[in-house]
């Protein structure tokens, strides 16, 4: 059922792009769906993807730079690269020859980015922030942002898993 869901945005975010190749949601939500499809097309398919999810999510920024949440996927993208295990980016190095590539700390400066645009307006974004100092070696940063996240105002089921997730990185520390 979810998966019909999936391929069913995705045709109809491809042809919003179609429909709206100015229109910066239309490249937000087409990056999105992109990410979507990959996690039932395979590894493959979303390394072939990334490079087109990047871009898209770029064009969005481009064209509302005022959009918190474009600078949080551009950050997701920055993440999930600059943290790709070994086995990963062998996988990558085979499908792209070289691998797409990103730090931490580029994804550090987007997450940061779209906190200062719109303070709180995504726990994972605030996660995230705690998550990448915790990458960097920044303990005493991470354990701000996860703190922060103790008084986060749970709106959804996934701002209470957030919250549980950051108080457990909190045991860690």
């Amino acid at each position: 059922m979810r998966k019909n869901i999936i391929f069913e945005a995705f045709e109809i975010s491809k042809r919003a792009l179609e429909l709206g190749e100015e229109n910066y949601a239309c490249h937000k939500w087409y990056g999105i769906m992109l990410s979507q499809t990959g996690d039932y097309n395979g590894t493959k398919a979303k390394l072939n993807n990334s490079p087109a999810m990047k871009t898209h999510f770029e064009k969005a920024v481009a064209l509302c730079p005022t959009d918190s949440t474009n600078h949080y996927l551009i950050g997701m993208w920055c993440f999930s690269f600059a943290n790709l295990a070994w086995y990963e980016r062998k996988l990558a190095a085979v499908v792209f020859g070289s691998p797409p590539e990103s730090t931490y700390e580029e994804a550090l400066g987007h997450f940061m980015n779209a906190e200062k645009m719109n303070p709180g307006f995504y726990s994972n974004n605030q996660y995230m922030l705690g998550t990448v100092y915790l990458k960097m070696g920044k303990k005493a940063e991470a354990k701000e942002w996860f703190q922060k996240l103790l008084n986060f105002e749970c709106v959804k089921d996934e701002d209470d898993e957030t919250v549980k997730k950051a108080k457990d990185q909190l045991k860690s520390l």
